[in-house]
């Protein structure tokens, strides 16, 4: 006990208590740690489900057109440009693969018209089957490029192009002399007309 200066009093000394914890506020902070979790948790799921969805509209799933285009490609089937460009659009994950099944299309495309026998024609297919058996691509992608070829090779053989190849190297060859004896080339009227006024412009520079 200490005496006040002023009454002369005893009063009592004071002393600091700690205040107990409120068990109310206790429970409520553990009640917002459970919020938090389950929020946390909710929008995890959330995030997945959202990338789930985002990546079946990047091929195509669940789009009816545009799964009916990649069939059809699938198949064998060339894409028209439209066709290709709603693809690009609603399913552009997966463009990059069939522009490059197209280009490898396009080059046995090419092999085979540059193929001067029926036979040569037809060894192109059959390297690039060969290379496909080797790659190691998916089963999917695998199936897409073999059917690209054999509708490759279905339709240049309807060609009036290869139909009229010689079968085999010595029938191209017998072929070549019965041609050399054919008359020389002689160019059209209109080709003809074109250089001729190239050729006067020609002089006219000069003078």
């Amino acid at each position: 006990m200490k005496i006040h200066p002023s009454m002369g009093t005893f009063l009592p000394k004071k002393t600091s208590l700690t205040t107990a914890p409120n068990p109310t506020e206790i429970i409520t902070d553990e009640e917002d740690k459970i919020k938090d979790s389950d929020t946390i948790l909710k929008e995890s799921i959330q995030k997945q489900l959202s990338e789930i969805q985002e990546a079946k509209m990047q091929t195509g799933k669940g789009n009816s057109k545009a799964e009916r285009i990649i069939s059809k490609f699938n198949s064998g089937k060339k894409l028209s440009s439209e066709e290709l460009s709603y693809l690009i659009k609603h399913a552009p994950a997966s463009v990059d693969r069939i522009l490059r099944i197209s280009a490898e299309r396009e080059q046995n495309e090419m092999m085979m018209r540059m193929s001067r026998t029926k036979v040569s024609t037809m060894q192109v297919p059959l390297l690039t089957i060969d290379g496909i058996r080797k790659s190691g691509g998916t089963a999917e992608e695998a199936q897409a490029r073999a059917n690209q070829l054999r509708d490759s090779v279905k339709e240049y053989q309807k060609t009036k192009e290869y139909q009229e190849k010689p079968a085999t190297e010595f029938d191209y060859r017998k072929k070549k002399k019965t041609s050399s004896k054919n008359p020389p080339y002689q160019p059209s009227p209109l080709l003809w007309a074109a250089a001729h006024h190239a050729y006067q412009n020609g002089k006219k520079h000069k003078l």
